[in-house]
Parts: C-alpha cells; structure tokens; sequence
C-alpha cells in the first residue's frame, strides 16, 4: 500500500478527532462540581452540613478531573508521536522504490513493526507498512532493510505447532440460602429442600492454538558473525519460489556432496602415493627395468 500526503492527512485528522473525546469531560466537571454544591446547600437544609458534603464533592470531582488531564495530555503526546512517526514514514516512502509485488506479514517475524517484504536485484528487501494510529508505538524504527543474496548462508523452518484444551468451571456454588428461604415460604420444608440444594457448575473446554513456527533466514553480517531474521512460517514457500537453491537441505546435500567428492580424491592420491613408492622398490630390488619403471611412474602422475 502505497501512501499519498492527502491519505496521510486524513489519518491524521481521524487521529485528532479521536483524542479530543476527553475534552467534554474536562467542560462537564465544573459544572457538576458547581450544581453539586447547589443541590446539597437547598435539599440537606443544613448549611454546615451542606458545606462538608460540598467540599467531600469537590475532592472528589477534583481527583477525576486530575484523572481526566492526565489522560488528556498523554492522548496528546500519543497524538504528536503518531503525527511525527507518520510524516517520517511519508519521507521515506518517498525516497523507496517498492515494486507492485510485494508480500506483507503483520506478526511472528523479528520485527517489530508490520512489514512488507519483496525480492529484487540481489537482495530481500523489508519496508514497514504504514502506520496507524492504533499500532504507531510499535514503530520505534522505521526504514528500509535488506538481506543481501550473498550473505545467505540457508534458509529453514523451525518450532513448532501444538494444541492445549483449557477446561474451566466445574464444582457447585455450595447451599442456596437465599432459595431455601423462598423454597419455604412457597412449599414449606419440601420447598426449601429443593429451592436450597447447590448448583453444579458446567465444565467448559477451550481450544488454544500454539503455533511457534517460523521460518529463519540465516546471514552473515558484515563483520563475519552470523544472525538470523524470522518471517512467519508460510513465507517458506515464498522462499523456496525466489531462492531455491538455498533451502537449508539443499545447501547441505551439496555440502555433503563436495566433502565426498573431496575425500574420493585424497584417498585416491593416498593409493597413487603408495603404488609409486611400490613401484620404485620394485626397481630398487631389480623387479623391473628403468624404462618400465619410467612408464609405470608417468601412468600413474596421469591419474592424479
């Protein structure tokens, strides 16, 4: 989603109309404050009287409009955090190149904040989505990542996915007085037998879903250590699309592949080694001829 400066002004205007809602409040105390008095002075008859209620009141209203303020000036100082976040994402924005196709996530990543995410050129790219007023605080960083292809050491999934069946209620509300009390005067004993006896409370389940998967990004940062980048599991697909070829399994098997490859050949030359030995004993010891030996040796170089 690309932002214009007229959708920023907008969500800005719904930002303010939304944290003036504390200002009839703080209208409303004195006038309270002031009819409370009135109605006390008129209606107890009794001036002193009056006066002690009249200044309890005011103690009171005053604590809530102390509350209301408060509440007040926080609201504004959320309202100032929202407008100068988002004029700050508008800037860069501007200054980002974001492709049409890109793929958005909202929570189990390392980040934070929403994130859209996109491959091109040489890189993965991550730019935040834009801010609401509802979720601003989370944007405590806001700019342009990048996770170049050649630091990519493999890609994978991890964690895990489980299910927790949370039971509530069950057990009795003990004896009913307030029923046997009325279970008597309608029916006599039989009444407050029946109208007394404990209710059986209902055992309730609940399905908690824990999904704790992810899938990690494993790079290395410019000074050689390693670190990892979570995104939510189902962008391993994504992954596997753009970068197959560094699937974790992937970049393993060739691992393996190349290690094999490579012991093959030093065993090799270990047995090369041992025959040309052999076969300078067999000339030492008069076995074979120096022009047999000199065909056997060049045979074997070649295998090497």
């Amino acid at each position: 989603m690309i932002l214009t400066r007229e959708q920023i002004n907008l969500q800005i205007k719904q930002a303010k109309q939304a944290s003036s809602s504390l200002n009839i409040p703080m209208i409303i105390m004195p006038i309270l404050f002031i009819g409370a008095n009135i109605i006390l002075y008129f209606a107890i008859g009794i001036p002193m009287f009056s006066i002690i209620f009249g200044i309890l009141t005011g103690l009171v209203l005053f604590a809530m409009m102390a509350a209301v303020m408060s509440a007040r000036d926080k609201q504004l100082q959320n309202l100032n955090t929202f407008i100068k976040r988002i004029n700050l994402y508008f800037e860069l924005l501007q200054r980002t190149e974001i492709p049409e196709k890109t793929y958005g996530f909202d929570h189990n990543s390392s980040f934070s904040a929403p994130q859209l995410m996109w491959f091109i050129k040489d890189s993965i790219h991550f730019f935040p989505k834009p801010p609401t007023f509802g979720n601003h605080l989370l944007y405590d960083q806001i700019g342009e990542n990048q996770i170049p292809y050649k630091s990519i050491k493999y890609y994978y999934t991890s964690g895990d996915k489980y299910y927790e069946n949370k039971l509530s209620g069950g057990g009795s509300t003990g004896p009913n007085l307030v029923g046997a009390m009325i279970g008597e005067e309608i029916a006599g004993v039989g009444g407050a037998v029946v109208m007394g006896q404990s209710r059986i409370n209902p055992v309730t389940s609940q399905l908690i879903i824990h999904d704790e998967r992810r899938t990690v990004i494993a790079y290395k940062n410019e000074d050689g250590s390693i670190a990892q980048c979570l995104i939510p599991f189902d962008f391993y697909d994504i992954m596997v699309e753009h970068l197959p070829d560094l699937r974790r399994d992937f970049v393993e098997m060739k691992m393996n592949a190349s290690q094999i490859k490579q012991n093959a050949l030093d065993n090799n030359g270990d047995n090369i080694e041992a025959k040309l030995k052999k076969l300078l004993d067999m000339k030492n010891a008069g076995l074979i001829d120096e022009n047999d030996y000199r065909i056997q040796k060049e045979k074997l170089l070649e295998k090497m």
